[in-house]
């Protein structure tokens, strides 16, 4: 019906999850749209996680998969730094602000499925706090930004076996 979709913002909260997004009435549009549905996939052994793009279902089975879903942006940045911020006010709760504030840092990180502090430091004997593996993580050079979605997430574009590697001495 050449109807697409562009999310605006999305977020979870508790057991709540939002998404407001427009519908535009677009070929253009509802093309892109296809394009944005795929699969997660996840590799335990070297940490490796990422999206395929299409649908149906691959026929890969080197993955661990999980969707179909939406793997495109969630957000639209430009949308959260000149509207969305804006409209934060002092009335808004602390936990308001703060998941606001975590959504637009997201928005502004790599699009990869998130990952916990749990993985990286598994073999550490002890939890690193998230704030200790992001520092690592940009020590190296790469980007790492929290994720709202788990509070010991985070989205790196870093090869996370290699991170797993440094935390650990080796």
């Amino acid at each position: 019906m050449d109807y697409g979709v562009q999310p605006l913002v999305s977020f979870l909260d508790g057991h709540y999850y939002r998404v407001c997004l427009l519908i535009l009435k677009d070929r253009a549009y509802a093309l892109e749209t296809f394009r944005n549905l795929g699969y997660a996939y996840y590799r335990q052994g070297t940490l490796q996680r990422g999206f395929i793009a299409g649908y149906p279902i691959p026929a890969s089975s080197r993955y661990r998969l999980a969707g179909p879903l939406w793997i495109g942006n969630l957000w639209d940045a430009e949308f959260l730094m000149n509207h969305f911020m804006r409209n934060v006010r002092d009335y808004f709760s602390d936990r308001a602000r703060e998941v606001s504030k975590l959504i637009v840092d997201e928005s502004l990180g790599p699009n990869i499925p998130y990952a916990l502090t749990t993985e990286i430091s598994r073999d550490l004997g002890r939890e690193l706090p998230i704030n200790d593996v992001i520092g690592v993580i940009r020590g190296l050079g790469y980007q790492a930004v929290r994720s709202h979605f788990h509070i010991k997430g985070f989205r790196t574009n870093a090869d996370l076996l290699r991170v797993r590697e440094v935390i650990m001495g080796k």
